[in-house]
């Protein structure tokens, strides 16, 4: 049971309390709301609405979320603590502290890059999840999270118009956050493990760009703007870097060992030191540029992606990358020409599908791309399709190869 009472103290406004009864335990905890005497109403442990006129609605819902939350635990035969009357006030009051499902991820998340387990880079996107998650309810609470708040909130990623692999990628963090406070005896809901729990993920269409592909956007001549942006893109589909990471292409990154230049860098998103070999196909690049980014200004600041998107757009058309390509969109199969979809991911994209085509060990590309795990990578190049589709063509050329009739030359050195 449940009653807020008064504590009658010298002084204008008495302190409010919570006085909860259940399993033979009496609990006493302070609500941090202050109210009259004169303005209370003792019968119905709420403030009086003839007398209490400054905000009665706000005041006495915030008492009844406070009671309906402590009644919901009795119904459900679960233990309370003064911690948790404490935890259900403040969340309530709107004060952030470690035991409430916002207070606990914002301040784990802050230990995990004080650690260094976490960039701060790659932390923006839990911070985005809670972000979207205090929309869906500002005052969700760990035991909230079960099925029917994950209809809710994917729902509401839906109406937001954002891809189904990205609501994938919400839906693993919010699932994060609850591990880690079910970790540390936060709260024994387990309803977020089970296997509805998820985002079904959808396979995206995503272009790379074949060699003579590329080759063509390096030999097009374009107005210096557009011509800086497709010397970077084709440059990348050398080296297979981050777009946030073309800023460490600077002299002094380079090493030449052995008449090989490697490029030694610190990936942004991983934190991961690499060396990228750098081939020979890139050189020329490079030297145009004097071993610095093409798109880096004189404040050695980078474009900014939605730029460099937009000029490598007008430059692969002008290159006339018109080969259409099939993409899925709102559930039906499209077909687009390449320049409408090239981006500056592309490059990146490209670089690893046109070495693993050209049979060289995964183990070597996943070292440039990050990649830690190989059935990631596999579908990060759609080996499978590339895979099917490079043996068919194979199957064709050794088909027509035996269709080819035998010469047959005679003594005369003429063919029959």
């Amino acid at each position: 049971m449940i009653k807020f009472h008064l504590d009658k103290k010298k002084g204008k406004e008495s302190p409010i309390f919570l006085d909860h009864h259940y399993r033979g335990q009496r609990i006493k905890v302070y609500t941090g709301k202050k109210i009259e005497a004169s303005k209370w109403d003792v019968k119905a442990c709420r403030a009086n609405p003839r007398k209490y006129k400054t905000n009665c609605i706000g005041f006495n819902t915030f008492l009844q979320e406070v009671d309906n939350e402590v009644t919901s635990l009795e119904n459900d035969n679960k233990s309370i603590s003064k911690a948790d009357l404490k935890g259900i006030i403040d969340k309530h009051s709107g004060i952030k502290t470690d035991k409430t499902f916002f207070g606990f991820s914002e301040a784990h998340l802050k230990q995990q890059i004080a650690k260094g387990d976490m960039l701060p880079s790659s932390a923006k996107g839990y911070q985005g999840t809670i972000n979207h998650l205090r929309k869906v309810n500002p005052r969700l609470d760990f035991k909230d999270v079960d099925l029917n708040f994950h209809d809710k909130f994917v729902s509401y990623l839906r109406g937001k118009k954002i891809a189904p692999n990205s609501i994938g990628s919400h839906i693993k963090r919010l699932k994060w956050f609850m591990t880690a406070a079910l970790e540390r005896d936060l709260h024994s809901n387990i309803a977020f493990k089970k296997k509805a729990f998820k985002v079904a993920r959808e396979e995206t269409d995503q272009i790379y760009l074949t060699k003579p592909e590329i080759n063509k956007l390096k030999n097009k001549k374009l107005p210096e703007r557009l011509k800086k942006v497709a010397d970077a893109f084709v440059l990348n589909c050398h080296l297979g870097m981050r777009f946030s990471d073309l800023s460490q292409i600077r002299k002094e990154n380079f090493k030449n060992e052995k008449g090989m230049y490697n490029l030694n860098m610190v990936q942004g998103k991983t934190g991961e030191k690499i060396s990228i070999p750098v081939p020979e196909e890139a050189m020329p690049l490079l030297r145009k540029y004097k071993f610095t980014c093409p798109v880096i200004n004189a404040k050695n600041k980078l474009i900014s992606v939605q730029k460099f998107n937009d000029y490598l757009k007008e430059a692969s058309q002008e290159a006339e990358l018109n080969e259409p390509a099939d993409i899925r969109k709102d559930g039906t199969v499209k077909k687009f020409p390449k320049y409408q979809l090239i981006k500056s991911h592309t490059a990146r994209r490209s670089f690893a599908t046109n070495l693993y085509l050209d049979g060289r060990p995964i183990q070597d590309i996943m070292a440039v791309t990050g990649h830690r795990k190989e059935e990631t990578f596999l579908l990060y190049v759609r080996a499978d399709q590339l895979t099917k589709a490079k043996g068919l063509s194979d199957f064709y050329r050794e088909k027509k190869e035996k269709s080819k009739p035998v010469m047959k030359v005679t003594k005369g050195g003429k063919a029959a």
